[in-house]
């Protein structure tokens, strides 16, 4: 797998560009710096957490130090977690054992994704559903009638719309082609990853990999299309996620997230509380000043999800 990769400041900006693609911002609030999650918890009351993947659990490969004791911690007091994350490069089961394998222990039922809400979106289409922007062969997703863009214009050409899941194989020459089959033709895009950009341990300093959001939103622009996104920050994918929390009112859930334009942004829309952290987009960043420069304010702030 070659990741392709873009600056902190070209992500900051593109974010910026694409705000009136996303929700509405919500009312302002004045952040509370805490310790940690189970300390944002503890000073809010809250009932559940919803903990993005990555950025606040692990960076590309590897987990982020405190994670797995976070976790353990949040088990110990008896709440509820759930992992909400824009990953669609695997099923929720696989996300978790992922997950695991780090030493963070997440249980297959506990992940949501946008991934999830796919199946509610495709019809039946002449020329079908084709996976583009992705080298990752989920099995489940034969059965839906989906099959995956074998490099070739002609297919391309044909598809009578297109799927992005992740986008760890793309790259300026594939981009280019989608572009001018959508030029000729604008047909629906489906997103699952609304990302930009997400952190990797293994990348140069203040290199971020590219998502999906970061070609999607450039098709958009150039081509006039109106792309159908699943994930953070939009509503439906917390619909999923409250739906797993039966008896647990959203004013009493906190969102854990590292990017204000996703995790926060959604969180609050959505009703939950919210904490950013800075160990993922905003790594080595002022927190504050950045949340206050694209005015989408958390609930509280921690430089990290807690102590290893």
């Amino acid at each position: 797998m070659t990741l392709s990769t873009i600056g902190f400041k070209d992500a900051w900006q593109a974010y910026r560009d694409c705000e009136m693609r996303l929700p509405s911002k919500p009312t302002p609030v004045e952040p509370i710096v805490v310790d940690g999650v189970v300390d944002a918890v503890a000073r809010l009351g809250a009932r559940a957490v919803v903990l993005d993947g990555f950025g606040v659990l692990n960076n590309g490969t590897a987990a982020l130090p405190g994670a797995a004791e976070a976790v353990a911690q949040l088990r110990r007091l008896g709440i509820p977690i759930r992992v909400l994350t824009n990953d669609a490069s695997a099923l929720p089961a696989e996300i978790a054992a992922r997950h695991r394998g780090r030493g963070v222990e997440i249980d297959d039922d506990e992940v949501v994704s946008g991934l999830s809400l796919l199946t509610s979106r495709l019809d039946k289409r002449p020329g079908g559903w084709l996976v583009v922007a992705t080298q990752v062969v989920i099995p489940e997703l034969a059965a839906l009638g989906l099959s995956l863009w074998d490099g070739s214009p002609a297919q391309l050409d044909a598809a009578g719309g297109f799927v992005m899941l992740e986008s760890d194989d793309w790259d300026d020459e594939r981009q280019d082609r989608l572009e001018s089959s959508l030029r000729c033709n604008p047909r629906a895009l489906i997103v699952t990853n609304p990302d930009i950009a997400a952190p990797w341990s293994d990348l140069p300093p203040g290199r971020l990999a590219a998502d999906p959001g970061w070609y999607s939103h450039r098709l958009a622009d150039a081509v006039g299309i109106d792309p159908v996104f699943l994930g953070k920050p939009f509503l439906p994918v917390y619909q999923r996620v409250l739906e797993t929390l039966p008896g647990i009112a959203p004013a009493d859930v906190l969102a854990v997230g590292d990017s204000p334009h996703t995790d926060i942004l959604g969180g609050r829309n959505a009703g939950l509380r919210t904490l950013l952290l800075g160990t993922g987009l905003l790594s080595g960043r002022d927190l504050d000043a950045y949340a206050r420069a694209c005015g989408i304010l958390p609930d509280l702030i921690a430089p990290t999800i807690g102590k290893p």
